[in-house]
Formats: C-alpha cells, sequence, structure tokens
C-alpha cells in the first residue's frame, strides 16, 4: 500500500489536527517498501516479536524507516515493554471499522507487561490504534502506561487512537524539549483502583517541553490530568477538547510561558474535591506565591515562575513576557454532583491534623503566610474553586504583572450530553466514597453492552450534546469541544485550514482587500501575533526573513479560504534583531519589519 510521504515537522501537524478519528491514511517517513504488515498475534507471536526483530541490542531501530502496519479487527499483544532508541512508527489499516487493538499478553507467570512502548530516543508516531491497557483475563496492571517518552527533543505524534484502562497513564514526558502532537484521541476509563492520581492524559514530570498540541480529543471518564506540565513549556495549545467525569483537576499549567486553552468543554471536573490536608499538603496544586500561599485547586490552574528562579534564568522567561489565553471555554458541575459534596459535608465526622495559615479555612479569603500549630479540623469536601482558583484569577487581574494574561468568554454552560454521560455520576460518586474508605473500586464506563472483552461494538459513542448556544461558540466559530462529534464542522473546520500551530481563523470575516498588519507586540520575546486578510482563497506564503534576506522560518505555506488569520509565531529560536515577514498569495505580496528582544 503507497504511503504518504510526510515529514515530521509543522505541515504534518496540520495533517494530522484535520483528519477525523474514524478514517486514517497511512501516515510515516518511509516509503511503500518500508511498510511492514503484521500478523495478528493469536497464536502468531506478539507485536513485541516482530519490532523486536527490527531493533538492535542498544534499542536502536535497524531501519528506522520502517512502518507497522496493523490490520483492523484483529488484536495483537505486547508480552514485554517494547523499548526503542530511534523512530518508530506504527499505524492501522485504513477504513473506519474496529481498530487493530493492542493489548498486554498474559505470561506464563499469570503476570502482564505494565508498559506498552519506552521511548529512549528519536521520532514516534502511532496512528488509529485502540491501546488496552488491560489483558485478556481482566487483571489490572498496577501502574500501566501506554507510552513513556525519555528521548530528549524527541517528537511524538498520536493521532485518531482510542487509551483504554490505563491505571497509571495514557502518555508521560520524561525527556527534555520534546515535541507532542495529540489530535482526535479518545482517552476513556484510565483509572486506578486505589488512587485517584492514577489514570491520567498526558503529564510531563518536572522536565522541561518545547511544543504541547492537544486538539480535538475526548477525555471521558477519566480519573487524573488532561493536561499538566508540571515543567517549564515553550509552547502549549488545549484547544477543542471534551474532558468529561474526572476526579482530579484537568489543567495545572505550571510554567507555561506561551499558553492557549481555547474552546474546550469540561464537565464535572474534580469530583474527588480536595479535604483541607490534602490541599495544603500540595495534592492538587501548589501553595507558594506570594499571600496566595494557599490555594484550592480548579479546572484550569498555573503558578509563577518566581516559585523556582532558576526557571528565569534557565530559560529567558519573565512574568511580564508569559502569554496565557484562556478564551471560549465552558465548564459545568451538574447538580448530583454539589449535592454529594454537601450531603458528604452534612455527614462526615473524621478529624483531621494539618498545619496551615490564618484563614485557610476561608476559602473566600486568601490566608497569608503565617503558619499556626497543628489544629484539628473537619474533614470537609472542598468543591472545585470556580472555573479557576483565587492566585490564578489573581495573575489574569494583576495586568501589571502578568500583562499578556488574558481570560474572556468561559462560561457555566450545561452542554446537555446524552444520558451515558449523567448514567455515569452516580458510579464515579461510589468511586469516591470507596476509594476514600480505603477500597479498591473502580467506575469503569461499560460501553461493551456486554460483550466480552476484544469484541465491543465500535465506534466509541462520541460526546455529541444538545445545548445549541456552544455549537458555535468557539474563537473559530465551530463548536466547543471535540469536533469530532460534529462531523460537519470537522470538515468546515478542515477546509478552513485547521488549526496549524498557532493559526486561527477569525469567524464571519470577508475582508475587503489582501492585507498584512503590524505585528503585536513589537518589540517581542519570544512570540508576537499577526494579522493576515485575505480578500480571495488561494496558497499563501507567510515567511520570516533576516536582515541579509535568508529565509529563516516558514510560518505557513499552503491553500487558504478567503477570511482574516490570526498567527502566532514563536522566534523563541533565533537571536534577538531585526527580521522581516513577508506575506504573498500570487502577485501579491507585503513585507513588513519586527524586532526580537531578548
Amino acid at each position: 500500500m503507497k504511503a504518504i510521504l510526510t515529514a515530521m515537522a509543522l505541515s504534518a501537524v496540520v495533517i494530522l489536527a484535520c483528519m477525523p478519528r474514524a478514517v486514517y491514511a497511512q501516515y510515516g517517513s518511509g516509503t511503500a517498501s518500508d511498510t511492514v504488515w503484521v500478523t495478528p498475534s493469536m497464536g502468531n507471536g506478539s507485536l513485541s516479536d516482530y519490532i523486536g526483530a527490527d531493533t538492535t541490542s542498544t534499542g536502536a531501530r535497524a531501519n528506522p524507516n520502517a512502518i507497522y502496519a496493523l490490520y483492523r479487527d484483529s488484536v495483537y499483544f505486547f508480552t514485554g515493554q517494547i523499548n526503542v532508541n530511534g523512530n518508530l512508527t506504527i499505524v492501522s489499516q485504513p477504513g473506519t471499522t474496529t481498530p487493530p487493538v493492542i493489548a498486554p499478553a498474559v505470561l506464563a507467570d499469570g503476570s502482564s507487561p505494565s508498559t506498552f512502548i519506552n521511548s529512549d530516543g528519536g521520532n514516534l508516531t502511532l496512528r488509529g490504534l485502540y491501546l488496552l491497557g488491560v489483558p485478556y483475563n481482566s487483571h489490572w496492571l498496577g501502574w500501566g502506561d501506554a507510552v513513556v517518552v525519555n528521548g530528549d527533543s524527541s517528537d511524538v505524534h498520536v493521532d485518531s487512537c482510542v487509551f483504554d484502562q490505563w491505571s497509571d497513564g495514557a502518555m508521560d514526558s520524561f525527556g527534555s524539549w520534546e515535541n507532542f502532537y495529540i489530535t482526535n484521541c479518545y482517552f476513556v476509563n484510565d483509572i486506578h483502583s486505589s488512587s485517584y492520581f492514577g489514570g491520567h492524559d498526558w503529564e510531563s514530570h518536572g522536565n522541561p517541553v518545547d511544543t504541547l498540541m492537544i486538539v480535538n480529543n475526548t477525555m471521558f471518564n477519566n480519573n487524573s490530568y488532561a493536561d499538566v506540565p508540571t515543567g517549564y513549556v515553550k509552547f502549549e495549545r488545549f484547544d477543542h477538547n471534551t474532558v468529561c467525569l474526572t476526579q482530579v483537576n484537568p489543567i495545572n499549567d505550571f510554567f507555561g510561558t506561551n499558553d492557549y486553552i481555547e474552546n474546550n468543554i469540561f464537565y464535572s471536573t474534580l469530583m474527588v474535591g480536595q479535604q483541607i490536608d490534602e490541599a495544603y499538603a500540595e495534592w492538587y496544586d501548589t501553595i507558594f506565591y506570594k499571600s496566595f500561599a494557599w490555594s484550592a485547586s480548579s479546572t484550569v490552574s498555573t503558578d509563577t515562575l518566581g516559585l523556582d528562579p532558576s526557571l528565569a534564568q534557565a530559560f529567558g522567561g519573565t512574568e511580564s513576557s508569559r502569554v496565557f489565553k484562556v478564551l471560549n471555554n465552558a465548564y459545568y458541575w451538574p447538580a448530583a454532583i454539589q449535592n454529594f459534596w454537601t450531603a458528604y459535608n452534612d455527614t462526615v465526622t473524621k478529624m483531621v491534623k494539618v498545619s496551615y495559615p490564618d484563614s485557610v479555612v476561608n476559602l473566600n479569603h486568601p490566608p497569608n503566610d503565617t503558619l499556626v500549630d497543628t489544629a484539628t479540623v473537619k474533614a470537609i469536601l472542598i468543591p472545585p474553586q470556580g472555573f479557576m482558583n483565587g492566585r490564578t484569577q489573581h495573575m489574569f487581574t494583576d495586568k501589571a504583572e502578568w500583562p499578556n494574561f488574558i481570560s474572556a468568554n468561559n462560561d457555566s454552560v450545561d452542554p446537555g450530553f446524552p444520558s451515558f454521560v449523567s448514567s455515569q455520576i452516580d458510579s464515579a460518586i461510589k468511586y469516591v466514597l470507596d476509594i476514600r474508605a480505603n477500597a479498591y473500586p473502580n467506575y469503569m464506563w461499560d460501553y461493551t453492552n456486554g460483550k466480552p472483552l476484544f469484541s465491543w461494538l465500535w465506534p466509541l459513542p462520541e460526546l455529541t450534546y444538545s445545548n445549541t448556544s456552544l455549537q458555535h461558540a468557539g474563537t473559530d466559530g465551530y463548536a466547543l469541544g471535540d469536533l469530532n462529534a460534529f462531523p460537519s464542522q470537522l470538515a468546515a473546520w478542515k477546509a478552513a485550514g485547521g488549526l496549524a500551530l498557532g493559526v486561527q481563523k477569525v469567524p464571519n470575516t470577508i475582508p475587503q482587500s489582501f492585507a498584512l498588519s503590524q505585528n503585536y507586540p513589537n518589540p517581542f520575546n519570544p512570540t508576537t501575533e499577526i494579522k493576515v486578510s485575505l480578500k480571495q482563497a488561494g496558497v499563501v506564503n507567510l515567511d520570516v526573513y533576516n536582515v541579509l534576506g535568508q529565509l529563516v522560518k516558514v510560518v505557513d505555506n499552503g491553500y487558504k479560504p478567503a477570511g482574516e488569520y490570526v498567527y502566532n509565531v514563536n522566534m523563541d529560536a533565533f537571536a534577538s534583531g531585526v527580521y522581516f515577514y513577508r506575506l504573498q498569495e500570487g502577485a501579491n505580496s507585503i513585507t513588513r519589519k519586527m524586532l526580537l528582544l531578548k
């Protein structure tokens, strides 16, 4: 089968983000001769064997361009963690039937491997796969991970995949300056039976991340974080995702410098609540910033770079240069969850000992930094503190210190999800009660309709919703949440250019002229916005040149319908100085000057 030749670069992001979840065209960096069609595992060895046969003793790939193609309606097992130190591409056969399922094997001693892929270097591409975190004997893995990436500067492209029942997490980043592009995926039932912090979608572990793109994904019935980079992040976009039923806070961008949290739906997040001792012990959030030394968590939170002065020194970041935009998101806690928190606090008798700042129990007043003696307090469950907690709200309000923090059009609105969403809430509440009683529960969403493992119905139901006010409420004019739930909108979004790195189409605009705005801010460090007006459709080139006239950065090169577009251009890799940016469409071209000042 002919492979689509795709470079592991920004153009790949556009392709990945534009393609629907159920359709797959082969993706990789090799040619048709590099494609290896893998026989399903039943009685024919494991996926580990196939990939291991093409891997040297050092973990390097014998054929770095090999594309492993898996058959739909088939099951593949891995008998051990697949360790790679080089490029690895695993893709699905084209089609819309059940994707190839990859699951841990049951070994001779009854155990199962707990990690699928451990990448120590090179680029990783997964596309159109169903990654199942439970073996066929249904025994939980303990702390199971689908993908662990340790390689510095790795590019990780994950598109149109399902991550199901991973008890630790779907994806973990441990290397430095990795790039993640996660699009059109479905994360479901990532749950741990004894810790509601197990079962995250994506998390870094204190390491710096270069680029993080999480676009058009559904995250349903998972314990933990949807997106938590615990270290420095150069550029992050969390856009058009549906995050529904989580036990823990979904978004905590500790030290991002260019963050865009836009067009998402957050429904019934942080259901487990927080006890005062848990919150002050930093189970959910940091507690260090100034007078906001303690803060309960929330749906979206961030912190100051001053928390770790070495960050500003190492990466050149300052509070005033950080860009953080939280725009056009919907959030909602149904009455069943709010009533549960109230009933729990009316009946609980447990008391806990905790050292806490003055006024910490007054959630409407930020505490000061004075510690008092250990006290015994009632173990109430503190609900999420709105969409943003006090510290985060303060950072968005204080324009003197954070002039580029912008929050707008984030509303508490019930999306009107299908009944299978609300019917899962009782199970989630039971999970909270059981786990606080040191039981070992789960709250799996039973999407199998009673069928045995590996034979459920496909496709998984999309989280469509009935609230029409949200169906064109995005910054780009499209529906909030995962656009895979609205196929016609997804097609229109794709036709409009999709979501390239840092570009958005301004909705409902018909420019009267071909125009290129002056970048803003200017001077800038390291990102700036450029607005482009296209009177007619055509192939557009937006490029950046140095003072010698040498091309140093391709911002966009592709077809665009008529309209206005806003580009976020990151020049972090370039030295301070004067640059020129040029827009060309056919015979029309405009050039302007900008100043990068680090």
